[in-house]
């Protein structure tokens, strides 16, 4: 099984990491964030990462509460309430 790592290390540099969601790439133009840490130390890199990756994820997290909601979200919701009704 793959390790799941948010740090990456280019060079000597490390860099924060993370795959954008798909419900959002087309509003970043990627599907990856990257962020270099300002350090060539592992443990320090460890330290300054998760700052930066809870920094992003809350920042998808306001993008999609500012999103327009269009009619497709609506009728998505509608077809979601009759099938949960059954």
């Amino acid at each position: 099984m793959a390790r799941v790592t948010y740090l990456e290390r280019r060079g000597a540099t490390y860099y924060a990491r993370l795959d954008v969601p798909l419900d959002l790439a087309g509003h970043y133009g990627t599907t990856t964030r990257k962020k270099s840490l300002r350090t060539k130390d592992e443990n320090e890199a460890k330290k300054r990462f998760w700052p930066v990756v809870e920094g992003w994820r809350g920042e998808f997290n306001e993008i999609r509460s500012r999103r327009e909601i269009i009619a497709d979200d609506k009728g998505l919701a509608v077809w979601q309430a009759r099938h949960e009704l059954g």
